[in-house]
């Protein structure tokens, strides 16, 4: 009997560790005109990326390069993107943008994409999940003020998981879209 109560706890335990962390921002409609909202935001960047296309190799030879890790935002407070992008792919092609994110809402691999963003006076903060290893994606938050309603700057990163912030200088710019993804999303409530 004892050994049938240590099995369901410990399964209990199992199964709980693999939930998503809940969000911390809440939503709530950003029209204050503080951000504007037709198009995206980017910080440039500089990261490894894989060239497979060039090389022989099945994941050919990680080089650094140029990148933007982008989000998009919207009215209803969602936050959209957060993954980082090579610069060749995004520069003077707005369209990508718009094919890559088009109907990320209802696919379970792309909660990575979804967040929150949450506006008051000239702070900014936006929320969303990352990784994690085999448990349930944590989530991140990043703070910033804004400068004007084109450009903000991200100042502080912090996670429940690791109790130092991490600080930054990170200037996101505003592009313009003519068309934007819809901001459906089936992961934030």
């Amino acid at each position: 009997m004892e050994r049938k109560i240590f099995i369901t706890i410990f399964l209990l335990i199992q199964l709980t560790s693999c939930m998503n962390q809940k969000m911390f921002l809440e939503r709530n409609n950003i029209s204050d005109g503080k951000l504007r909202l037709d198009g995206y935001y980017k910080v440039k960047g500089r990261a490894m990326f894989y060239d497979s296309v060039r090389n022989s190799t099945a994941y050919g030879i990680a080089r650094e390069q140029d990148c933007y890790e982008l989000h998009i935002f919207y009215v209803n407070g969602i936050s959209l993107g957060g993954d980082v992008l090579r610069a060749d792919s995004v520069d003077g092609r707005p369209e990508y943008i718009y094919e890559r994110y088009k109907n990320k809402g209802n696919r379970k691999w792309a909660a990575t994409l979804w967040g929150i963003v949450s506006l008051k006076g000239d702070s900014i903060k936006f929320e969303n999940w990352v990784p994690s290893n085999g448990d349930g994606m944590k989530t991140v938050i990043k703070m910033g003020k804004i400068l004007n309603d084109t450009t903000f700057v991200i100042t502080k990163r912090t996670n429940r998981y690791n109790i130092k912030p991490d600080l930054r200088q990170d200037t996101f710019r505003f592009v313009k879209l003519s068309k934007k993804p819809d901001s459906t999303n089936i992961f934030i409530k």
